[in-house]
Protein backbone atom coordinates (compact mmCIF):
# COMPACT_ATOMS: atom_id res chain seq x y z
CA UNK A 1 0.00 0.00 0.00
CA UNK A 2 1.18 3.52 -0.93
CA UNK A 3 0.92 5.67 2.12
CA UNK A 4 2.45 8.96 0.49
CA UNK A 5 -0.18 8.64 -2.64
CA UNK A 6 -3.42 7.58 0.31
CA UNK A 7 -1.67 10.89 2.48
CA UNK A 8 -2.02 12.65 -0.64
CA UNK A 9 -5.24 11.88 -2.00
CA UNK A 10 -7.29 11.92 0.56
CA UNK A 11 -6.20 14.19 2.81
CA UNK A 12 -9.18 16.48 2.24
CA UNK A 13 -11.54 13.71 3.54
CA UNK A 14 -9.77 13.00 6.68
CA UNK A 15 -9.75 16.54 7.49
CA UNK A 16 -13.78 17.00 7.39
CA UNK A 17 -14.50 12.98 8.56
CA UNK A 18 -12.16 12.85 11.40
CA UNK A 19 -11.49 16.20 12.83
CA UNK A 20 -14.17 18.61 15.03
CA UNK A 21 -15.38 21.74 14.38
CA UNK A 22 -12.26 24.13 14.37
CA UNK A 23 -9.98 21.34 13.81
CA UNK A 24 -7.24 21.23 10.80
CA UNK A 25 -5.18 19.01 9.75
CA UNK A 26 -2.31 20.18 7.15
CA UNK A 27 -0.19 17.79 5.04
CA UNK A 28 2.79 19.88 4.58
CA UNK A 29 5.78 18.51 2.66
CA UNK A 30 9.24 20.37 2.83
CA UNK A 31 12.32 19.43 0.64
CA UNK A 32 15.92 19.97 1.75
CA UNK A 33 17.85 20.99 -1.33
CA UNK A 34 21.86 20.95 -0.97
CA UNK A 35 24.37 21.76 -3.30
CA UNK A 36 27.10 19.65 -1.47
CA UNK A 37 27.97 21.95 1.18
CA UNK A 38 24.98 25.03 1.61
CA UNK A 39 21.46 24.30 1.88
CA UNK A 40 18.57 26.32 0.22
CA UNK A 41 16.15 28.87 2.12
CA UNK A 42 13.07 31.40 1.48
CA UNK A 43 12.79 33.75 3.37
CA UNK A 44 9.03 35.01 3.42
CA UNK A 45 6.33 37.37 5.80
CA UNK A 46 5.17 35.12 8.49
CA UNK A 47 1.75 36.45 9.14
CA UNK A 48 1.16 34.35 12.22
CA UNK A 49 4.91 36.03 13.73
CA UNK A 50 4.56 39.22 11.84
CA UNK A 51 8.10 38.63 11.32
CA UNK A 52 10.49 37.99 8.04
CA UNK A 53 11.93 34.51 8.59
CA UNK A 54 13.90 31.83 6.25
CA UNK A 55 12.14 28.57 6.37
CA UNK A 56 12.41 25.27 4.07
CA UNK A 57 10.49 25.24 0.53
CA UNK A 58 7.47 23.84 0.40
CA UNK A 59 3.76 23.91 1.26
CA UNK A 60 0.38 22.19 1.90
CA UNK A 61 -0.57 19.32 -0.26
CA UNK A 62 -3.76 20.05 -3.01
CA UNK A 63 -5.84 16.85 -3.67
CA UNK A 64 -4.55 14.08 -5.79
CA UNK A 65 -0.71 14.70 -4.46
CA UNK A 66 1.92 12.70 -3.07
CA UNK A 67 3.94 14.76 -0.99
CA UNK A 68 7.11 14.79 -3.19
CA UNK A 69 4.71 16.49 -5.83
CA UNK A 70 3.96 18.71 -3.71
CA UNK A 71 7.56 19.79 -3.31
CA UNK A 72 8.45 20.20 -6.27
CA UNK A 73 5.64 21.91 -7.27
CA UNK A 74 5.60 24.75 -4.43
CA UNK A 75 9.52 25.12 -5.43
CA UNK A 76 8.38 26.03 -9.03
CA UNK A 77 6.10 28.09 -7.78
CA UNK A 78 8.36 29.72 -4.97
CA UNK A 79 11.58 29.79 -7.02
CA UNK A 80 10.50 29.32 -10.65
CA UNK A 81 13.02 26.75 -10.77
CA UNK A 82 12.54 22.89 -11.34
CA UNK A 83 13.56 20.29 -9.17
CA UNK A 84 13.35 16.53 -10.82
CA UNK A 85 14.12 13.82 -8.13
CA UNK A 86 13.71 14.15 -4.36
CA UNK A 87 14.06 11.38 -1.98
CA UNK A 88 11.66 10.79 1.06
CA UNK A 89 13.79 11.39 4.49
CA UNK A 90 11.38 11.76 7.24
CA UNK A 91 7.97 12.16 8.71
CA UNK A 92 7.10 14.10 11.65
CA UNK A 93 3.90 16.04 13.42
CA UNK A 94 3.11 19.01 14.87
CA UNK A 95 -0.06 19.94 17.15
CA UNK A 96 -0.16 23.75 17.65
CA UNK A 97 -3.10 23.23 20.48
CA UNK A 98 -3.38 26.89 20.78
CA UNK A 99 -4.44 27.21 16.80
CA UNK A 100 -6.52 23.85 16.86
CA UNK A 101 -3.88 22.82 14.09
CA UNK A 102 -2.31 19.78 13.15
CA UNK A 103 0.57 19.90 10.92
CA UNK A 104 2.16 16.33 9.27
CA UNK A 105 5.18 17.26 8.02
CA UNK A 106 7.23 15.28 5.26
CA UNK A 107 11.05 15.66 4.42
CA UNK A 108 12.33 15.26 1.32
CA UNK A 109 15.71 15.79 0.25
CA UNK A 110 17.29 16.37 -3.04
CA UNK A 111 20.73 17.69 -4.82
CA UNK A 112 20.64 21.03 -6.49
CA UNK A 113 22.13 20.40 -9.65
CA UNK A 114 21.47 22.89 -12.50
CA UNK A 115 18.25 25.68 -12.16
CA UNK A 116 16.00 25.58 -15.04
CA UNK A 117 14.13 29.30 -14.70
CA UNK A 118 10.12 28.30 -15.42
CA UNK A 119 8.25 31.21 -14.49
CA UNK A 120 8.65 34.70 -12.40
CA UNK A 121 9.28 33.52 -8.30
CA UNK A 122 6.27 35.40 -5.99
CA UNK A 123 6.66 38.65 -5.09
CA UNK A 124 7.23 38.49 -1.56
CA UNK A 125 9.99 35.39 -1.24
CA UNK A 126 13.37 35.79 -1.67
CA UNK A 127 15.98 32.61 -1.73
CA UNK A 128 19.49 32.14 -0.58
CA UNK A 129 22.30 29.69 0.73
CA UNK A 130 23.37 29.00 3.55
CA UNK A 131 25.76 26.84 5.32
CA UNK A 132 24.79 24.79 8.24
CA UNK A 133 27.14 26.93 10.81
CA UNK A 134 25.30 29.94 9.22
CA UNK A 135 21.93 29.00 9.87
CA UNK A 136 23.11 27.71 13.38
CA UNK A 137 24.09 31.46 13.95
CA UNK A 138 20.37 32.82 13.10
CA UNK A 139 19.01 34.39 15.67
CA UNK A 140 16.09 32.24 16.43
CA UNK A 141 13.43 35.07 15.34
CA UNK A 142 14.93 34.90 12.36
CA UNK A 143 14.52 31.05 11.09
CA UNK A 144 12.07 28.72 11.43
CA UNK A 145 12.57 25.91 14.24
CA UNK A 146 11.96 23.24 12.01
CA UNK A 147 14.43 24.49 9.22
CA UNK A 148 17.24 24.86 11.74
CA UNK A 149 16.87 21.51 13.36
CA UNK A 150 16.32 19.78 10.33
CA UNK A 151 19.78 21.36 8.92
CA UNK A 152 21.23 20.24 12.03
CA UNK A 153 19.91 16.77 11.68
CA UNK A 154 21.19 16.78 7.78
CA UNK A 155 24.49 17.87 8.98
CA UNK A 156 25.50 15.62 11.36
CA UNK A 157 24.60 13.14 9.28
CA UNK A 158 26.74 13.89 6.08
CA UNK A 159 29.76 14.20 9.13
CA UNK A 160 28.96 10.62 10.01
CA UNK A 161 29.54 9.61 5.99
CA UNK A 162 33.09 10.75 5.95
CA UNK A 163 36.37 8.99 6.19
CA UNK A 164 37.69 9.32 10.07
CA UNK A 165 40.30 11.97 8.54
CA UNK A 166 38.31 14.49 6.71
CA UNK A 167 35.86 14.11 9.35
CA UNK A 168 38.63 15.33 11.41
CA UNK A 169 40.06 18.26 9.16
CA UNK A 170 36.65 19.08 8.95
CA UNK A 171 35.47 19.69 13.04
CA UNK A 172 38.94 21.21 13.06
CA UNK A 173 38.02 23.69 11.07
CA UNK A 174 35.10 24.71 12.36
CA UNK A 175 36.13 24.65 15.69
CA UNK A 176 39.24 27.30 14.89
CA UNK A 177 36.75 29.32 13.52
CA UNK A 178 33.76 28.98 15.76
CA UNK A 179 32.14 28.45 12.85
CA UNK A 180 28.94 26.85 14.62
CA UNK A 181 27.71 27.46 17.82
CA UNK A 182 29.19 25.41 21.00
CA UNK A 183 26.18 22.75 21.76
CA UNK A 184 26.58 21.70 17.88
CA UNK A 185 30.30 22.08 18.25
CA UNK A 186 30.39 19.42 21.60
CA UNK A 187 27.80 16.96 19.92
CA UNK A 188 29.80 17.23 16.93
CA UNK A 189 33.34 16.54 18.21
CA UNK A 190 31.66 13.82 20.77
CA UNK A 191 30.42 12.08 18.04
CA UNK A 192 33.96 12.17 16.14
CA UNK A 193 35.90 11.11 18.95
CA UNK A 194 32.86 8.71 19.47
CA UNK A 195 33.21 7.12 16.00
CA UNK A 196 37.21 7.38 15.89
CA UNK A 197 37.09 4.96 19.26
CA UNK A 198 34.97 2.71 17.90
CA UNK A 199 37.24 1.96 14.99
CA UNK A 200 40.14 2.06 16.00
CA UNK A 201 40.61 -1.44 15.48
CA UNK A 202 39.44 -1.74 11.76
CA UNK A 203 42.74 -2.20 9.68
CA UNK A 204 42.82 0.61 7.10
CA UNK A 205 40.71 2.75 8.48
CA UNK A 206 43.01 4.77 10.75
CA UNK A 207 45.80 3.11 11.73
CA UNK A 208 46.96 5.86 13.97
CA UNK A 209 44.42 4.71 16.76
CA UNK A 210 44.89 1.48 16.90
CA UNK A 211 45.96 2.37 19.79
CA UNK A 212 46.20 4.73 21.78
CA UNK A 213 48.82 7.45 20.99
CA UNK A 214 51.52 8.60 23.73
CA UNK A 215 52.01 12.01 24.33
CA UNK A 216 54.48 13.91 26.41
CA UNK A 217 53.69 17.07 27.98
CA UNK A 218 56.17 19.39 29.36
CA UNK A 219 55.73 22.75 31.09
CA UNK A 220 57.81 23.81 34.00
CA UNK A 221 54.20 25.87 35.36
CA UNK A 222 52.90 23.12 37.33
CA UNK A 223 49.41 24.37 37.59
CA UNK A 224 49.13 24.76 33.62
CA UNK A 225 50.79 21.64 33.34
CA UNK A 226 48.75 19.10 35.23
CA UNK A 227 45.11 21.35 34.05
CA UNK A 228 46.15 20.77 30.44
CA UNK A 229 47.45 17.13 31.14
CA UNK A 230 43.53 16.34 32.98
CA UNK A 231 41.84 17.93 29.50
CA UNK A 232 44.05 14.83 27.46
CA UNK A 233 43.48 12.52 30.03
CA UNK A 234 39.62 13.09 29.99
CA UNK A 235 39.15 12.59 26.18
CA UNK A 236 40.44 8.90 27.41
CA UNK A 237 42.38 8.69 24.02
CA UNK A 238 45.80 9.57 24.76
CA UNK A 239 48.45 7.99 27.20
CA UNK A 240 49.74 10.76 28.77
CA UNK A 241 53.14 11.70 30.74
CA UNK A 242 54.02 15.12 32.23
CA UNK A 243 57.53 16.94 32.84
CA UNK A 244 57.54 19.66 35.02
CA UNK A 245 60.82 19.57 34.66
CA UNK A 246 62.55 20.29 31.07
CA UNK A 247 66.20 18.78 32.24
CA UNK A 248 64.35 15.47 33.77
CA UNK A 249 62.39 14.91 30.40
CA UNK A 250 65.52 14.83 28.53
CA UNK A 251 67.16 12.14 30.60
CA UNK A 252 63.77 10.55 30.90
CA UNK A 253 63.30 10.10 27.12
CA UNK A 254 66.35 8.03 26.22
CA UNK A 255 66.51 6.42 23.10
CA UNK A 256 64.27 3.08 23.33
CA UNK A 257 61.49 5.28 25.22
CA UNK A 258 61.57 8.14 23.09
CA UNK A 259 60.93 5.21 20.37
CA UNK A 260 56.99 4.92 21.48
CA UNK A 261 56.55 8.76 22.04
CA UNK A 262 53.52 9.60 19.49
CA UNK A 263 53.73 13.53 20.47
CA UNK A 264 55.78 16.23 22.61
CA UNK A 265 53.62 18.68 23.82
CA UNK A 266 55.99 21.88 25.27
CA UNK A 267 56.36 24.60 26.85
CA UNK A 268 58.08 27.50 24.83
CA UNK A 269 59.93 29.67 27.49
CA UNK A 270 60.86 27.81 30.72
CA UNK A 271 64.03 27.97 32.83
CA UNK A 272 66.80 25.86 31.68
CA UNK A 273 65.49 25.68 28.02
CA UNK A 274 62.78 26.87 25.86
CA UNK A 275 60.38 24.81 23.51
CA UNK A 276 62.01 25.24 20.71
CA UNK A 277 66.13 23.66 22.00
CA UNK A 278 64.00 21.05 23.88
CA UNK A 279 62.19 19.43 20.72
CA UNK A 280 65.56 19.99 18.68
CA UNK A 281 67.67 17.93 21.60
CA UNK A 282 65.06 14.98 21.03
CA UNK A 283 65.44 14.95 17.41
CA UNK A 284 68.83 13.68 17.81
CA UNK A 285 67.11 10.91 19.36
CA UNK A 286 64.13 10.04 17.00
CA UNK A 287 64.33 12.34 13.84
CA UNK A 288 60.52 11.70 12.67
CA UNK A 289 59.05 13.25 16.09
CA UNK A 290 56.25 15.12 16.04
CA UNK A 291 55.84 18.07 18.48
CA UNK A 292 53.58 21.40 18.83
CA UNK A 293 54.76 24.21 21.52
CA UNK A 294 51.69 25.29 23.88
CA UNK A 295 52.58 29.21 24.57
CA UNK A 296 50.64 32.09 26.03
CA UNK A 297 53.33 33.71 23.81
CA UNK A 298 52.58 32.91 20.77
CA UNK A 299 53.88 36.13 18.76
CA UNK A 300 57.80 35.74 20.51
CA UNK A 301 57.67 31.91 19.35
CA UNK A 302 61.28 31.84 17.07
CA UNK A 303 60.32 28.24 16.01
CA UNK A 304 59.39 26.66 12.82
CA UNK A 305 57.52 24.00 14.83
CA UNK A 306 53.67 24.02 15.30
CA UNK A 307 52.64 26.16 17.59
CA UNK A 308 49.42 26.69 19.53
CA UNK A 309 48.27 29.14 22.17
CA UNK A 310 47.20 28.68 25.53
CA UNK A 311 44.84 28.93 27.51
CA UNK A 312 42.68 26.44 24.63
CA UNK A 313 39.36 24.82 25.70
CA UNK A 314 39.51 21.11 25.94
CA UNK A 315 37.73 20.64 22.69
CA UNK A 316 39.45 22.76 20.40
CA UNK A 317 43.06 21.43 21.91
CA UNK A 318 41.44 17.44 21.75
CA UNK A 319 40.73 18.21 17.97
CA UNK A 320 44.22 20.30 17.20
CA UNK A 321 46.09 17.15 18.31
CA UNK A 322 43.96 14.81 16.23
CA UNK A 323 44.68 16.94 13.46
CA UNK A 324 48.42 16.90 14.69
CA UNK A 325 48.90 13.08 14.98
CA UNK A 326 46.90 12.62 11.64
CA UNK A 327 49.45 14.22 9.64
CA UNK A 328 52.06 12.71 7.88
CA UNK A 329 55.48 13.96 9.32
CA UNK A 330 56.64 17.04 6.81
CA UNK A 331 60.45 16.80 5.54
CA UNK A 332 62.97 18.52 7.43
CA UNK A 333 62.97 22.34 7.91
CA UNK A 334 59.42 22.61 6.27
CA UNK A 335 57.97 25.84 7.43
CA UNK A 336 55.03 24.57 9.79
CA UNK A 337 51.41 26.71 10.89
CA UNK A 338 48.75 25.21 12.16
CA UNK A 339 46.51 28.19 11.22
Amino acid sequence: MDLDRIEGRAWAQVNKSHTKKGEKIYHTPLALISDGSRVLLLREYSKRFERWEWRLPGGHTEFGEEGSQTAIREILEELGIVVIALMFWQRFNHIDVERRKHFMYEIFRGNYVQALQKRKTKKDVVAGWFLPQEVEEMPNDAVSGIAKRLIRAHYFEELAKMSPSSLVNRLHTLLMQDAVNDEALEQSLEMALERLKRQKNEPGVFPLFAKKPFIVLIDDERFVLEATGEMLKRSDLFEVNLYSDPEVALRDLQTEKLKSVDLVITDYLMQQINGDQLIRQLRIRKKDLKAVILTAHPNICLTREKVLAKPMERKKLVASIIKILSEDQPKAGEQLSLF
